[in-house]
């Protein structure tokens, strides 16, 4: 898994849709936002449906870009 390429499978159509639904929303949710050397960390307040919500994108995020890395 460490030799996946960079690709995102999505068209430049829905990249943008993404962009502007479940990770603008997941982003705007967050209560803090630290930049890493080798990515982000975001941190969330403790909300009825915040894990559902937080899943719900990394699973979207895995089907098209299977390199990203994700740690909850």
């Amino acid at each position: 898994m460490t030799n996946l390429p960079i690709v995102c499978a999505l068209t430049p159509a829905a990249l943008k849709a993404r962009r502007e639904g479940a990770l603008t929303d997941l982003l705007r949710r967050a209560q803090a936002h630290d930049e890493l050397p080798q990515g982000h960390r975001l941190r969330f307040g403790a909300t009825d449906d915040i894990l559902a919500t937080i899943a719900q994108a990394i699973d979207a995020e895995r089907q098209c870009c299977r390199f990203l890395r994700f740690s909850i």
